[in-house]
């Protein structure tokens, strides 16, 4: 009775271990899952839908702890190349080290949070009614908060994002589709594609911050 009561507890203690095994593999474990995105090819500030027609991104590679990439959404002008409606900026940075992982990005401030092992982002920020020639723009507003999600790879993504802005503000959005891979530093690349030449054309877009 005795060895019966000591199989059976150990069995018991096995169970109780492979239920907390699973509960551990099922948290919210955003790293490299690939989430469920409808994209609408939009986003919604200000109670305003700004369509976007547009998409690329540079590849960083890996800085040391993560996989940089850098995505860049857009409505462009169909018939004005100096003027850019809506333009979507964001830096992602995935945990690995040989590839850019999909998954769900938290913003964070990587000086004063651990970011070992998580995806998160850092900058961004969303550009309304930009003109190139005379270097302006309506609005920028610079991301504070929120989440991206992203599905894919190479040069196909979907990226859905909920996004706090620095004047309290929110974006909220997706797009989907085939994202232009942009040189990192396309003013010195050759042209390929609208990104690639918009992004040539405009230069450093932090020259509109000041």
């Amino acid at each position: 009775m005795q060895q019966l009561w000591k199989q059976s507890r150990k069995i018991t203690l096995l169970l109780i271990v492979a239920a907390l095994g699973v509960g551990g593999c099922s948290k919210d474990d955003d790293e490299g899952i690939e989430p469920d995105i409808n994209p609408t090819n939009s986003l919604v500030y200000k109670g305003h839908t700004y369509r976007l027609n547009d998409a690329g991104y540079s590849d960083y590679g890996f800085d040391g702890s993560h996989y940089n990439q850098e995505f860049y959404l857009f409505q462009f002008a169909e018939d004005d190349d100096d003027y850019v409606p809506v333009h979507l900026f964001l830096d992602l940075y995935s945990a690995s080290e040989q590839t850019f992982q999909q998954g769900i990005f938290s913003f964070a401030d990587y000086e004063a949070e651990d970011v070992t092992g998580k995806h998160y982002f850092d900058d961004g920020y969303l550009i309304l009614n930009m003109r190139i020639s005379s270097e302006d723009a309506d609005e920028i507003a610079f991301i504070s908060g929120g989440t991206v999600k992203v599905a894919g790879s190479g040069d196909n993504y979907k990226i859905e994002f909920d996004l706090m802005m620095n004047n309290g503000e929110s974006v909220k959005g997706s797009y989907g589709g085939t994202f232009e891979r942009v040189a990192p530093h396309a003013a010195q690349s050759g042209v390929r594609g609208k990104v690639s030449q918009w992004m040539q054309k405009a230069g450093p877009v932090s020259r509109l911050f000041n």
